[in-house]
């Protein structure tokens, strides 16, 4: 097994959190390849990361682990997350149990492996697999091998590239899962701009404690039990953390129907989503609108997304699928993205040219024209 004495993660965020202007498009412009050796070839795979970290490519692995978290979990999640599983093939690595189970788990996810071989060829899990091969004494020529044969189209091409997903089945589960999966993001020691449509999306669920009064105004004339209202919290903020950071592109319905919470407490929930949108930059928050919209997507930079394809009335989202397939995340960031481009063409009718840096604003305006509506 390799060492654990590494030094931690860099402390920069993601360029979404340091230059918001860049939100729309920096989520999906680096292919993520995690590279697994033998801690015998450490000073092989410092070079082979080297020549593979450019502006198009970012390489992660072991020197990039955080102090004061489990070695093995970030090496998952790490693994979890690549668009590309590069084993350093060795003498040396061939032998380490370690490296074959990272491999192993790799294939298991379906994440597209891409190994580099050095004096060997792949074999077991990797067997008839095409590496990359290198002579131990010229590793630059790893420049132009993938510069003839690009990682994206590895990426694409490669055997296994159907995700696989986790599925929630009730409302709460899924608040639980949005929890966990943006903390594994905030763990590894990022954040991702924030893509949601359905509903009045989960920024107009409160911040506050369970204790406070807006609690009993978002439910109106309904009893909801403490762990309900708990684990929406939790969705929340965790959610929060990520848009506050690199900025959001949302997809609400302001149109819906609350019969069965009150007239209360659509107010209430028209006032929540309306709050949260005056509380973010014009840069970094963009608002469509929609109407009727049948299921909820929700994606986390290109590390997860998350789709629930029933709405039970009165109940919430339920079925919700989460992936961090890193392919098919990729791709359901261009599918919402020509959505919501789609929506707000016809947003807002009183502003036919209206931009995504002016959305935010005019959807404020669409809010306090509907709260000023006469119950």
């Amino acid at each position: 097994m390799r060492s654990k004495n590494n030094r931690p993660a860099e402390t920069s965020r993601d360029s979404q959190a340091l230059n918001p202007s860049r939100t729309s498009d920096s989520s999906t412009d680096r292919i993520r390849i995690f590279i697994s050796y033998s801690s015998d070839d450490r000073d092989t795979v410092e070079k082979v990361a080297e020549i593979l970290e450019t502006e198009e490519r970012q390489v992660i692995w072991d020197k990039h682990l955080l102090y004061g978290s489990g070695f093995h979990a970030q090496i998952k999640r790490l693994i979890e997350h690549a668009h590309i599983f590069m084993p350093l093939l060795t003498k040396s690595s061939t032998n380490k149990q370690w490296v074959q189970q990272e491999i192993g788990y790799a294939v298991a996810l379906r994440v597209p492996v891409v190994p580099i071989a050095i004096g060997c060829d792949p074999d077991a899990f990797l067997h008839g697999i095409q590496a990359i091969n290198l002579a131990p004494d010229n590793l630059k020529e790893l420049s132009s091998k993938v510069q003839e044969n690009p990682l994206d189209r590895c990426m694409a091409g490669a055997e296994g590239t159907v995700a696989l997903y986790e599925c929630a089945e009730t409302t709460e589960e899924r608040a639980v899962m949005f929890r966990e999966y943006c903390a594994a993001v905030a763990n590894l020691g990022h954040f991702g701009f924030v893509r949601q449509s359905g509903g009045l999306s989960s920024f107009h669920i409160p911040r506050a404690t369970l204790r406070d009064h807006v609690w009993t105004a978002r439910y109106g004339k309904r009893a909801v039990g403490d762990y309900h209202k708990k684990v929406l919290r939790q969705e929340r903020l965790a959610l929060g953390a990520h848009a506050r950071r690199c900025g959001c592109r949302i997809i609400v319905d302001p149109e819906l129907n609350y019969k069965y919470w009150g007239k209360q407490a659509k107010k209430f929930r028209l006032e929540s989503i309306r709050n949260f949108l005056i509380s973010m930059k014009s840069q970094t928050c963009e608002v469509a609108l929609a109407h009727d919209t049948q299921e909820s997507l929700t994606i986390v930079g290109d590390w997860f997304a998350a789709r629930s394809v029933r709405s039970d009335y009165g109940k919430g989202y339920t079925q919700t699928i989460f992936t961090r397939h890193a392919k098919t995340v990729t791709e359901t960031i261009r599918e919402f993205d020509v959505t919501f481009e789609q929506h707000l063409k016809t947003s807002y009718p009183d502003r036919p040219d209206c931009s995504r840096q002016e959305s935010r604003q005019a959807a404020i305006d669409h809010l306090d024209k509907l709260l000023r509506e006469p119950e």
